[in-house]
């Protein structure tokens, strides 16, 4: 009996929510300051993409026992340092996975903001970005067999590494 209780405990804390481990991602982008509308859609519409990510993948990371825990940063694209600064600050900050400004110059700088964290940026094209393989990688430059074969999780924390494919992030 008292065994058949601690199994239903076990069980309530092992499916709780509370317990699921934070998976810290952080967003970097670029706005344009001069065209506040445009900044303000993409703004908005970046959120949403987001939050879209954020929702096909919960239940697949809930039943690992993970949950995404996503900070957003946009900054004036007419200061590339920024970048790199948002970098560092978001490695300390102690972020899984950075999601860098799809603009090559930026992303390039924002790479050395913060070397030893992955990083992926969903469009910068430079060549140099390709250099930047395997903990920095841009989706336009690596084939979907790429991001397999260096198995896009090498951009998250080891025991999640280990433990999990995030299939989202690919399929």
């Amino acid at each position: 009996m008292i065994r058949n209780f601690f199994f239903l405990l076990s069980s309530i804390f092992i499916s709780s929510p509370l317990l699921a481990t934070q998976v810290p991602i952080t967003f970097i982008e670029a706005l344009a300051p001069r065209d506040t509308t445009a900044s303000e859609r993409f703004q908005t519409e970046y959120k949403a993409a987001v939050e879209a990510g954020k929702s096909l993948s919960k239940s697949k990371l809930a039943k690992c026992g993970y949950e995404l825990s996503e900070k957003l940063v946009f900054y004036d694209a007419s200061d590339n340092i920024q970048a790199l600064e948002e970098a560092k600050k978001s490695a300390e900050q102690g972020s899984w996975l950075l999601v860098g400004p799809r603009r090559s110059n930026h992303y390039l700088l924002f790479v050395k903001g913060a070397p030893s964290t992955p990083s992926i940026s969903l469009m910068a094209s430079a060549s140099e970005v390709s250099d930047l393989a395997p903990l920095h990688l841009s989706s336009v430059n690596a084939t979907l067999d790429h991001l397999r074969e260096h198995d896009v999780l090498k951009l998250l924390h080891a025991e999640f590494i280990v433990r999990h494919k995030l299939n989202f992030l690919v399929e």
